[in-house]
């Protein structure tokens, strides 16, 4: 499922997972909430997490990257970077509201 860079616009070679790691705090608990266990990878060119058992189709703006990608690109891990960010902040407010 994990794509590793091949050309110009890429994420540097030392980091070939940037885009799925940019998620995976977040898709761990996506995962749980519907239904399977940990996210275990990112499809590039779909923007669905997988997870064990299966898999979550992630929302336009978390991959809104210009059009599908076959590789980590750092405009991907950039929007990844933040759409879970946001989600995250989100997820804490909803928490420290209901606390």
């Amino acid at each position: 499922v994990l794509g590793l860079p091949a050309s110009q616009g890429d994420v540097s070679n030392n980091d070939p997972f940037g885009c799925y790691l940019a998620v995976k705090r977040l898709g761990d608990i996506l995962c749980q909430l519907d239904g399977y266990a940990k996210s275990t990878g990112l499809g590039y060119q779909t923007c669905k997490l997988e997870c064990e058992g299966g898999s979550v189709q992630l929302p336009e703006e978390a991959c809104s990257n210009g059009g599908v990608q076959n590789t980590c690109t750092q405009k991907l891990k950039d929007s990844l970077q933040q759409w879970s960010k946001e989600m995250m902040e989100r997820n804490t407010k909803i928490w420290c509201k209901e606390a």
